[in-house]
Parts: structure tokens; sequence; C-alpha cells
């Protein structure tokens, strides 16, 4: 097996967002629980898991529970169906890995470790970025970028099964974009069966595009976007990530969420950028996390409900000498951005040290 330094000392060069410690979460419905599912991948210790269900306990899981494994990147959730709840990483190979829970208790506790897949790698090209997932019916598509700038897909079944081989994104019905390259790692999306939306950063190397300015395609079955649109948001020094409010009988237009890391000019450190679908038209805004230092994530159970995850650079130092590395957590209720909440965090023993810090080459938006 490959040591951890070894494979850093590959990945980190060609994707600065690649930290291995990021959360990623999942806002979804199981059952009929709205719940939140968090992740965090490490080298070390593995897959860390918490979640908050709206109904039964009301509350998170008190703790972290370790789910196995040992992986080179941040993690994607997605689900296909109630009871099955997938995370796909890389591993210290830079092979995707697919883990999860199929058909089993979503709040097990002391259960050890989740099965566990090796998808492999597309042929004669590399991984350089952690993978997005995102639910499209009974099937969960997985995006990746790779060393030649090309963004991959494939394709698994709801007992994990792949259903479709690497291949390149554009051969899902999605406009192809040569002599682009792509930075940090794509977003997915879809808001119904059929529909998928593809967000990607562009790096700027082709001169008639600006650098780390945020790029969507789309397709829905019977249409697709012509070709890649620019959200008019530049600078960007993260991977996006997306959240949906679906179409519903009470809602006939699906709405996506965009958020990524950039900066604001006169604020100081990161902030996050959001592009939101409407149904209609985008419209844009900010929140500024005071402390975050590496790309957050956002997830929803549903409409109007938002939940903002990020890395904060504090901590807290116990009478015993550990520390207390802390967590953000802010979410939208549909009138007003709550409380971040200051309390959640995680302890010393549950990663490597030291405290992870992603880069920071943000440009002002």
């Amino acid at each position: 097996m490959a040591r951890w330094s070894d494979v850093a000392e590959y990945l980190q060069p060609h994707v600065e967002s690649l930290n291995p410690q990021s959360m990623a979460a999942h806002g979804w419905v199981s059952g009929t629980t709205k719940r939140i599912d968090v992740v965090i991948a490490s080298a070390d210790k593995g897959m860390l898991h918490r979640w908050y269900p709206e109904r039964g306990t009301g509350g998170w899981h008190p703790r972290w529970e370790r789910r196995g494994g040992a992986f080179a990147s941040r993690a994607a959730l997605a689900n296909s169906r109630s009871d099955t709840l997938m995370a796909f990483a890389l591993n210290l190979q830079g092979d995707l890995v697919l883990a999860g829970d199929f058909g089993g208790d979503l709040d097990a506790v002391d259960v050890g470790d989740w099965p566990s897949e090796n998808l492999g790698h597309p042929s004669r090209d590399r991984l350089v970025s952690h993978p997005a997932a995102v639910t499209d019916g009974d099937t969960v598509r997985v995006y990746a970028t790779a060393e030649t700038g090309t963004i991959w897909a494939l394709a698994v079944d709801h007992n994990g099964n792949r259903t479709q081989d690497w291949h390149q994104a554009y051969r899902e019905n999605l406009p192809r974009r040569a002599g682009r390259h792509w930075a940090y790692a794509p977003a997915a999306s879809s808001w119904a069966p059929g529909r998928l939306d593809l967000f990607a950063v562009d790096d700027g190397t082709d001169p008639t595009s600006f650098d780390n300015t945020l790029a969507h395609a789309w397709h829905d079955g019977n249409s697709r976007s012509p070709e890649w649109e620019t959200l008019g948001i530049g600078g960007l020094s993260s991977s996006p990530d997306t959240a949906v409010w679906p179409i519903t009988p009470d809602h006939s237009l699906g709405v996506v969420h965009v958020m990524a890391c950039g900066s604001v000019e006169d604020l100081q450190g990161p902030s996050f950028a959001f592009a939101s679908w409407l149904g209609r038209h985008w419209a844009y805004r900010w929140i500024h996390p005071r402390g975050a230092t590496a790309d957050g994530t956002v997830a929803s159970w549903g409409r109007p409900r938002l939940d903002v995850f990020y890395l904060k650079d504090t901590f807290t130092r116990r009478s015993d000498g550990s520390e207390r590395f802390v967590s953000g957590h802010a979410w939208y209720d549909g009138g007003r951005w709550g409380t971040a909440e200051s309390g959640w965090a995680f302890t010393d023993g549950d990663f490597e040290a030291p405290y992870p810090v992603a880069p920071w080459n943000g440009r002002p938006l």
C-alpha cells in the first residue's frame, strides 16, 4: 500500500483544494424522516460519520462513528433508496472507493466498517479531485476531475453495482468543452429524475475564459444546455458544492444552490459565494463565516432548509492537554440564516495532526 505522503506528494500540486479532512454533507428523506448525514474522510482515522434526524432523537448523534477505510480525498454522499447511504472517496492509490450502508440501520452505532468496493479509475488518466455524487432515480452518478483536466463519470445502482463504466461526462448528453481544463472537483445535482446539473470551475487556460470561474451545464432527458454557461462568479479557491430543493406536488419549479469558497474585497479570509437557480433566474449572495479555513459543504433535506458546514481556524485546549478542534455549522430556514453553532466540534483523537488548513488563493469576487 502506498504511503499517505506518497499520494499527497502527487495529488497536492495538482489540485489545491484536495483536503483529506474536509467534511461532506448530504440532506435527504429516509422514509418519513428528514435527515442530514455528515462524513469526514481521513488517511489514518478512516471515514467518520455523524447524523441529524429531524424526527426521532431530536438532535445530532452525540459522537462521530468510525466507518473504516483510509482515504486521500474528501468524500461525496448520495442515496438511491430510503435505506441506502453511499459514500465515495479516493483511496491512497488514487482509485475511487464506494463505501456505505446498503439496507441496514442508518442510525446504528458501534457497527464497525461500512462494506466497500474499489471502483478503480479511468484508463490512461489519473483522478486528482475528490468525487461528486448525485442521485438520479435508482442510479447514483459519480464525477471526478482527472489529470488531463477532463471530468470523468461512472454510475452505480442501489446495491452499488456498476451500471456504467468510466466515461467522459460529455457522453451523458452534456456539451463538450474542448480545449478547456477544469480546476478542483465538479459538483452535481438533480431536482427530478432525468434532470442533471453539473458545475465546474474553469481554470482559465483558454484565452477566452477567466481564472477560476464557475460554469454550468445541464440536461433533462429531452434537451440540454447548448454549451457551458459562465455564472459570473470568479476567483474561486475551492470546488463547488450543491444542494437542491426538488420539484414536488406543491412546487413545480426545482431550485439548486451552488456554493464555493472565494473572497470578497475588503473582507479578510474566505467567504462562501452562492449562485442559486430559483426556477426562472439566477440569484447571488455571499455569507461570511468567521474563521473558516477549508472549503465548505452545503446540504438540504428539502425546501426551505439549507445547512452549511466548514472547518474553522480555532480550537480549545482541554485541561488534560488535548485539543478540541471546531467546525462551523450554520443553517437557513427560509427567512434568515440561523446562528452558527460554535460547539459543534471534534477532538484531536478523531484526526491525525496537524490541524488541516486548506490553501487560500482567492481573488475578489
